[in-house]
């Protein structure tokens, strides 16, 4: 199992429920969105297991904007 399975995340050690290459790529998923909409929250997880291309299609369609 080796050194990286024992510590998952520092946050969460072992026992955290998300990997940490779960979160792209919605963690960079706000970099990439071109559609001149500002102020939206994304939470990093509803974008897991989705390629770059149809994370930012599912932002830019899903994600709506407060202003």
């Amino acid at each position: 199992m080796g050194f990286y399975h024992r510590r998952r995340t520092d946050l969460g050690g072992p026992n955290a429920p998300n990997a940490p290459e779960s979160v792209l790529p919605g963690v960079v998923v706000g970099v990439f969105a071109n559609d001149k909409k500002s102020g939206r929250i994304f939470r990093a997880q509803d974008f897991s297991g989705l390629s770059l291309e149809e994370a930012v299609k599912k932002a830019e369609k899903e994600c709506e904007s407060p202003y």
